[in-house]
């Protein structure tokens, strides 16, 4: 899955029904709306894990995961004994976005999923702001987790709509 960079990770699960809101996530998302960042490109990946069906028994279930990737850079520090300033270092950070019967789960992260599981990318032109992607998940907090009608393969597809770009499929 990756290190998480920040520690930043949490779900929205309350009461044992999993909405699909996070107020971590929200908060999360405005300091970065408030620090101008944005985000260059989102990243689809399938996983297949399997759910318990009775005791003896375990069935696939696909769970989607989505990342919003920023790239950054960070100042270059001074080079060791000459002193001269080394070029700035490009830093991406990605958001993982989880929707599964836990609820609504983020975390920051310093890599991306293994490429063996991605579905799709797309090269976000211009850059989506944090403001828009609360916006849109403002749209869909009403909807409760649903293997059927709202899983997280509706969830994930349903974000990866947003924003103009370029698209890449690969299974």
């Amino acid at each position: 899955m990756g290190a998480a960079t920040s520690g930043v990770a949490c779900c929205g699960k309350r009461d044992g029904i999993a909405w699909c809101q996070n107020d971590r996530l929200n908060v999360y998302l405005e300091n970065l709306a408030q620090q101008s960042k944005t985000f260059d490109s989102a990243w689809l990946y399938r996983e297949e894990l399997l759910l318990p069906i009775s005791p003896r028994a375990c069935a696939p279930s696909p769970q989607y995961i989505l990342l919003y990737q920023r790239s950054e850079t960070k100042d270059g520090a001074a080079g060791g004994a000459s002193g001269q300033a080394l070029a700035p270092e490009r830093v991406r950070t990605q958001l993982r976005l989880d929707w599964s019967r836990d609820g609504l789960c983020f975390m920051e992260t310093d890599r991306r999923l293994p490429e063996e599981l991605l579905v799709r990318s797309k090269v976000l032109e211009p850059p989506l702001s944090p403001s828009a992607l609360l916006s849109e998940l403002a749209e869909v907090k009403g909807l409760i987790f649903d293997a059927e009608a709202w899983s997280s393969q509706q969830f994930c597809f349903n974000l990866m709509e947003m924003g103009t770009g370029r698209e890449y499929d690969y299974r």
